[in-house]
Formats: C-alpha cells, structure tokens, sequence
C-alpha cells in the first residue's frame, strides 16, 4: 500500500517486493531531489546456483545473496547477466566436502591487480565474492579461505 499526496510528492511505501527480496520499513521518494530513503530492513533469499556446462552464470536480476558449490575436479566459469550501474551481490563460493573444484572468471569482469581470484583448495572451504557494476563495468573483489572461530 502507499500513500499520495496531490500536494506533495513524497510517498511512503509498505510492500512485499517479490519472492527474492523482502522489505518492511518506510520508502520515501523525494520529486527533484534524486533521492530514495528507506527506514527498515531489507533482506533476500540465498539463491543456489546450478552450474551448467561448467558455467555459472550469476544473474542480477535475482537474488543479490547467492551460494555457489564448485564441484570436486571441475573448473566453473563465473559469468554475469543483467549487470546495471548501481547493482550488488555477494556470492558465497564453497568447495565439495572432498576434493575441491577451481574457478574461471569470465570477462569483462575487472578485479584488483595483485589480487585475482583463485578458488580456496581445500574441501569445505568457503569464500566470498562481492560484484558491483558501474557504468556497464562489473568490478569482482575477494575474500578467501573463511573459517569459524
């Protein structure tokens, strides 16, 4: 539900998106002032991802929280779809429980120089990639080898 005032263009929204993302709180959109307040929490469902012929193809029109399991002795390709400016997602990348898998990123995804990305080798092990687009360039940063203390 929302509210609309003839005489003033803020709106304040209540709503369910979609079945991916979930939001309870407060948006305001401001006329003019290029602006979206949002007062709340927002959160999405882990999306699984299912490789196909060795390709994982992360999509971000669906869930910005997604789970990928590499499998053991393969090498997956990582690909991107729908990438708009302003767009995120975090990618939890988790090895079999034996053996381990290793990962190809596709282009034209940019990454730190000095920094790409190898797959943890070890089984179990866990990783986090975060993607971010800007301007039709989709950037990839990492953060390997998670363990619980």
């Amino acid at each position: 539900a929302f509210t609309d005032s003839t005489t003033n263009w803020y709106k304040d929204l209540d709503f369910v998106a979609n079945t991916n993302t979930k939001f309870e709180g407060n948006i305001t959109v401001g006329e003019g002032s290029g602006k979206v307040y949002m007062s709340g929490s927002a959160e999405s469902d882990d999306e699984q991802v299912t490789i196909s012929s060795n390709t994982a193809s992360l999509d971000f029109d669906t869930s910005p929280s997604k789970t990928l399991t590499l499998v053991d002795g393969s090498d997956t390709r990582i690909e991107v779809t729908g990438n708009r400016t302003g767009q995120t997602m975090t990618v939890l990348v988790k090895q079999p429980g034996t053996g381990y898998g290793t990962v190809t990123i596709g282009s034209p995804i940019s990454e730190p120089n000095g920094n790409f990305y190898t797959a943890s080798q070890a089984p179990s092990a866990e990783d986090v990639l975060t993607f971010t687009t800007f301007n039709g360039t989709t950037y990839m940063v990492n953060a390997i080898n998670f363990i619980q203390r």
